[in-house]
């Protein structure tokens, strides 16, 4: 069905989804407005960007032994959304996914956990949920994010290596990207 078929025009000229394709299968992933139309993050989406924050992580050079931030957050982003594609493909409503869990990876770890994600990706090393777990508090708190003086002066304590958190995001994604795209 072409684009054009699925867009009709509301009487004060915007177009929106037809009723019809809207009511077909209830899409799983988050619901995106803006006047004049709706788009839908799906599992496949949220695997897509996660497989993309871990390339922009990868990309930045290690070269320069100065701390930074960026590359920590970078794959932290990509775990929070791949676990959020698997969560939404096991029936997860987008909303209480965020009201929930929001950035708390160790939660949506565990909640990927408790819906199979042992099963689902069987070869996943349980080294990841540790690396996950040091990382947390700083994802979390967003102090990847904002710049905090105290902490640049004291460091970041019980951090993971960032060659640890790149080695376990990325074989993360690896594995549960297949089975996201396959199963959505």
């Amino acid at each position: 069905m072409s684009s054009d078929a699925l867009l009709r025009r509301r009487g004060d000229g915007g177009p929106e989804l037809s009723r019809a394709v809207m009511e077909q299968e209830k899409p799983r992933g988050i619901t995106v407005s803006f006047a004049p139309a709706t788009f839908r993050m799906t599992p496949v989406g949220y695997a897509v960007y996660a497989e993309q924050f871990l390339k922009a992580a990868q990309s930045i050079p290690k070269e320069d032994k100065k701390f930074t931030p960026v590359p920590y957050y970078l794959y932290c982003r990509a775990l929070e959304l791949i676990l959020k594609s698997f969560l939404l493909l096991k029936g997860h409503e987008p909303s209480k996914l965020r009201k929930k869990y929001g950035h708390n990876l160790k939660a949506l770890w565990k909640a990927a956990g408790k819906d199979g994600l042992a099963d689902a990706v069987p070869e996943l090393p349980s080294e990841i949920g540790s690396v996950l777990a040091l990382a947390n508090p700083y994802y979390k708190g967003k102090a990847f994010e904002y710049f905090d003086f105290s902490r640049w002066v004291h460091g970041y304590v019980r951090l993971p290596s960032l060659d640890r958190l790149g080695d376990s995001t990325a074989m993360l994604i690896a594995h549960l990207k297949p089975y996201c795209i396959r199963e959505a």
